[in-house]
């Protein structure tokens, strides 16, 4: 286990790539990082405790057959660490290979 939900949950969907992982993602980056990039899906309001929308997404992202991933997913009680910040996640396009999102 490496501590990172797509490396340790392999997506069946997607193609393995060069660390033998199937996912949605480089395990290497083509160019240094100069770019943060935050995506803000808006839920309703669950009361502390109670909220699993960073679970759910990280459940998505390791199950979808999209090319979608981050680095990480974070609701008001939890953070998933989805992707080392040396991979590349397909979040933005255009940029994906300069940001941690």
């Amino acid at each position: 286990m490496t501590g990172f939900y797509l490396v340790d949950h392999p997506n069946p969907n997607a193609p393995v790539r060069d660390n033998g992982v199937r996912m949605w993602a480089y395990p290497t980056r083509r160019k240094p990082v100069d770019l943060v990039v935050i995506h803000t899906p808006v839920a309703p309001y669950v009361p502390a405790g109670a909220d699993t929308s960073a679970e759910k997404v990280a459940r998505y992202f390791a199950t979808t057959e999209r090319a979608v991933s981050a680095h990480a997913a974070v609701d008001a009680d939890s953070t998933v660490d989805l992707l080392p910040p040396g991979y590349t996640a397909f979040h933005t396009r255009g940029y994906n290979s300069r940001s941690v999102g």
